[in-house]
């Protein structure tokens, strides 16, 4: 791996349609942060919380983050569909917990 930092891009995001990803630098971030309060929580919070009818989402982990968890609770009670595929082996220690807790609170389709 290169020691340089400048190689990387920075964290971008694109969208076509109705469909819009996110790609973060791991070097830009480095962990999940509690509080959703940079810009691709913020456009996450905000993407889930516009959803009328499905939300798919793939993930290397998940972090207690309770904003981003939050919107995903009030999606389902709004009855969008939701999928989540996740590395559960990842860096996250907790991912596999909570994609379980989520799978029986609000039953999405969770592929570990």
């Amino acid at each position: 791996i290169p020691k340089s930092k400048n190689i990387y891009k920075k964290s971008i995001s694109k969208s076509f349609e109705n469909i819009h990803i996110y790609l973060l630098n791991p070097l830009e971030y480095k962990k999940p942060n509690i509080v959703a309060n940079n810009e691709f929580s913020k456009r996450l919070i905000k993407e889930i919380n516009n959803s009328k009818n499905s939300i798919y989402i793939a993930l290397y982990g998940i972090s207690d983050q309770p904003q981003i968890l939050k919107a995903l609770k009030e999606a389902k009670n709004r009855n969008v569909k939701i999928e989540i595929v996740s590395d559960t082996t990842n860096a996250y220690p907790n991912t596999k917990d909570i994609l379980k807790d989520l799978n029986k609170k609000w039953s999405p389709t969770i592929q570990f």
